[in-house]
């Protein structure tokens, strides 16, 4: 319904679009940026680039494309934000999968991008729900081990353990697909 609203240029789209999903994009976005000003810079922007990129987009799931244009343009001003510091929970996410993604930028790495991006989509497939949501919620919208513990009824070290042989099951399934590491 909110898609047809977009397409039809209802002004009503936005706010359908904030009551059905906005507190899922603030939370990603808050969990990026830990700044509510501009958490809310952000959204806005999101609504924005919504607006002007359906039509002509058609995406097939509304809240995802939502997301990852949520989640681009908070990493963004994350990154402008704090381009002379170091962003340590940045840092330490990243550094949880180094050694299970293939590293460095190299024109043959480019071409070789979208073949580990498919191997790790058929994995995230083949996980149970509650795992592929772990998985997710740490490594793409940045949630913390406490916030998933306690929205998933486990003990923060049970989600770390989770995520660990999870991080292992990865670079197993890389390894098997042929992705070099």
């Amino acid at each position: 319904m909110i898609l047809r609203l977009f397409q039809a240029r209802s002004e009503d789209a936005i706010g359908q679009m904030e009551q059905k999903y906005g507190k899922l994009l603030r939370r990603i976005v808050n969990e990026i940026l830990a700044n509510s000003q501009d958490t809310e810079e952000v959204l806005n922007d999101t609504y924005m680039k919504l607006w002007t990129t359906i039509p002509p987009q058609k995406p097939r799931f509304l809240s995802a494309y939502a997301v990852r244009i949520a989640r681009n343009r908070a990493l963004k001003t994350l990154e402008y934000n704090r381009r002379l510091k170091r962003d340590e929970r940045k840092n330490v996410l990243f550094s949880e999968l180094e050694e299970c993604l293939p590293g460095g930028s190299s024109p043959e790495r480019e071409s070789e991008a979208a073949e580990t991006l498919s191997a790790i989509e058929r994995w995230l497939d083949g996980l149970g729900e509650r795992d592929r949501s772990l998985f997710l919620r740490r490594y793409f919208a940045m949630d913390s081990v406490e916030s998933m513990a306690r929205d998933f009824g486990m003990s923060p070290n049970a989600v770390s353990i989770r995520l660990c042989r999870m991080r292992s099951a990865l670079k197993e399934h890389l390894e098997k697909e042929g992705v070099t590491l």
